[in-house]
This record gives C-alpha cells, sequence and structure tokens, in this order.
C-alpha cells in the first residue's frame, strides 16, 4: 500500500504486491524456469526489507513463491458480536 497521508511514502514490506509484481515480470520479460527476483522495499522509510520472488511455469498453472523475514508490528482481534 502506498499513501502520502501522514507523510508515508512507502510500506516498510508488502508480499501482496511482491507477487503481482512477480506474475507481472515473469510474463513481461520471459527468462529461464524458475525467474527469481530481488524485491528491495522500505528503505527511504529506514526501516529496509528484502523480499525474494521466484515464479514458476508448468503446462497447467504457474507458480509464485514469496520468501523473506517478518516482525510483527502489531495485532489484534475481530469481534463480530456473533454467539
Amino acid at each position: 500500500m502506498f499513501s502520502t497521508e501522514g507523510g508515508i511514502r512507502e510500506d516498510p514490506a508488502t508480499g501482496s504486491a511482491a507477487a503481482a509484481l512477480a506474475g507481472y515480470l515473469a510474463v513481461a520479460m520471459p527468462c529461464s524456469d524458475p525467474c527469481r527476483w530481488e524485491i528491495h522495499q522500505g528503505i527511504e522509510m529506514g526501516r529496509p526489507s528484502l523480499i525474494f520472488a521466484e515464479t514458476e511455469r508448468n503446462d497447467n498453472a504457474s507458480l509464485i513463491r514469496i520468501a523473506g523475514q517478518a516482525v510483527v508490528v502489531g495485532s489484534g482481534t475481530l469481534h463480530t458480536g456473533l454467539a
């Protein structure tokens, strides 16, 4: 997620965006299977991250793998009000 509200111009790491980017790059810039990328994000905000992305194709489907390390910065509980 990128938002300019509050002066935040980038997220420190966005795995869902990295998966979408890897899928796009695998189609737009064909490479030998498997294709691999390192995605650096969060540098300007002082929270650098490194995400590893890999794509692989077979006859029936494409596979996208995302890897890296994560640190919990928050947690919560959602209550539905249902008994």
